[in-house]
């Protein structure tokens, strides 16, 4: 376990939902999936039989941890690592097993380790995790021996290499030098000098030019025997050739490779150079034909729409979350302004049951307080009293639990004691009034109210320590004392009895 344990790095950057370097995520074999955290692969392509993409992992070995068999017709493993990749068309592109690979494993860190195998012709690299999150239930272990359904490389963890030049050979008469590759360094001969002009580029390729000159006593010098006079000493052969019958050396090229004589044209006269200097040159067609450029511009296109929707998407959700910050603002500074707040809901002629909450918005807690209700009657000679068995608190920490109501004389002013309140929490207590009209005509003096009456409330708070008014704002500057009011009808018709419909 650890804090970046499946932590995506290169492509797959944190949080971008994606299953680089795999693609088609709902489809990818669980047997890999979420194993591998970046791959690269690049190759030279068989001119005679290219590969054909998309590229898949056929074979995977030694790169989970879980003892297994051996896939059923899979080859046998030879390194400490290997892996063998096909084409969309099952031919093998790369396989470390029977291409003599070298494969090597290097730790990054304590969440990632490398495996780069190595041929003539191509280099792959995987990253793999070693370690799942804190919070992942499942920390799945994978096989040993894994042969994907399917593992689809993305085209961006795989490079086809251009072609170019990669070896030259030496060849003295009859006889072939080994193909040297890497690195091959000109130097000059006796009597030979060779001069390099600056380094240019023609058409995205690196473009030098090498002029290869013949004078007395350039390069390395003359010859041991130059200044010999009793023995005129001749060149006889260039490089093992011999020369023509009279003594010339004719130089040709093939393919798309040219050898000349500079000239000069002018007035429609064409002139040798002077210096009889040979040209060498190229009419070399470019290596990608008009239907691969076309097929690359596609490709571009269709990445550049699919990171264009992702754009879009994120684009949106960024506005929605920057939507719902401004409406969480404006709520919490509704809330900031209004920590009171009074409920009135009638029910059956004559009761109304009450509903006094406090809320504690603001980021320190709110000591104990006492909330008071006043309520008013437009018509006069009604009085409420307060119904037993509908009073219940709900705080943190006490869930519908009695409490006792502090009624006022004259029955229109009630009272409930709240406790402390975290930021963020809130409290309300709950219960029931009976109105009662006066009438001394009845025994008792009372009878239900007859017709609609709206009663009218407003709730103010008392903290218990001072005495001091619960003010809005939090407390900050223009803060004043918080109150709420509500104001609902009574419906009672001519005789008492609820006008409300159920």
């Amino acid at each position: 376990m650890s804090q970046r344990g499946r932590e995506g790095i290169g492509v797959n950057q944190l949080q971008s939902g994606l299953d680089y370097p795999l693609v088609a995520s709902g489809d990818t074999d669980p047997a890999i999936r979420n194993l591998i955290a970046d791959f690269y692969f690049e190759y030279d392509d068989d001119a005679a039989r290219p590969a054909t993409h998309p590229l898949r992992i056929k074979y995977l070995y030694n790169v989970g941890c879980v003892d297994n068999a051996l896939p059923a017709g899979g080859p046998l493993p030879l390194n400490d690592a290997d892996i063998v990749l096909v084409g969309d068309d099952g031919r093998v592109v790369f396989d470390t097993i029977t291409d003599g690979a070298t494969v090597e494993l290097s730790n990054w860190g304590n969440d990632y380790i490398i495996y780069t195998w190595k041929t003539p012709n191509a280099v792959c690299r995987l990253v793999a995790h070693t370690t799942w999150p804190d919070n992942d239930d499942e920390k799945k272990q994978y096989n040993k021996h894994i042969a994907p359904t399917n593992a689809v490389l993305d085209e961006r963890a795989v490079y086809r290499m251009p072609r170019r030049l990669r070896t030259i050979k030496v060849r003295n008469a009859n006889v072939t030098s080994p193909a040297f590759a890497g690195r091959v360094k000109l130097v000059n001969g006796y009597n030979t000098e060779i001069t390099a002009a600056a380094a240019t580029t023609q058409d995205f390729r690196l473009d030098t030019q090498i002029t290869v000159a013949g004078a007395p006593g350039s390069g390395r010098g003359a010859y041991a025997n130059c200044d010999d006079v009793d023995a005129a000493k001749s060149i006889l052969k260039i490089n093992g050739l011999s020369p023509t019958t009279t003594g010339d050396f004719l130089l040709s090229a093939a393919s798309c490779l040219w050898s000349r004589r500079p000239t000069t044209y002018s007035a429609g006269v064409v002139t040798p150079s002077t210096t009889a200097q040979q040209q060498i040159g190229a009419d070399c067609v470019p290596c990608c034909s008009c239907e691969e450029y076309v097929s690359t511009a596609k490709y571009m296109n269709n990445t550049a729409l699919r990171y264009s929707l992702i754009g879009n998407r994120s684009e949106n959700i960024r506005t929605l979350h920057e939507d719902n910050i401004a409406r969480w603002l404006d709520q919490r500074a509704c809330s900031v302004l209004r920590p009171l707040r009074l409920l009135l809901v009638p029910q059956r002629c004559p009761y109304i049951d009450v509903v006094l909450m406090v809320c504690n918005p603001c980021d320190t807690c709110l000591g104990a307080s006492t909330l008071n209700v006043e309520f008013s009657i437009a018509v006069a000679g009604v009085t409420a009293t307060l119904e037993c068995g509908y009073t219940a608190m709900f705080a943190p920490g006490i869930n519908g639990s009695p409490v006792g109501i502090g009624a006022a004389p004259g029955g229109l002013g009630y009272s409930a004691s709240f406790p402390q309140i975290a930021p963020g929490e809130s409290a309300y207590v709950q219960f029931r009034l009976k109105f009662l009209e006066s009438d001394t005509t009845q025994n008792p003096p009372y009878r239900r109210p007859r017709g609609p009456y709206p009663i009218t409330g407003i709730l103010t708070g008392t903290m218990n320590s001072g005495g001091t008014p619960l003010m809005n704002n939090c407390g900050n500057e223009a803060a004043v004392p918080a109150s709420a009011e509500a104001t609902q009808t009574l419906y009672c018709n001519a005789a008492g009895n609820t006008e409300a419909p159920c």
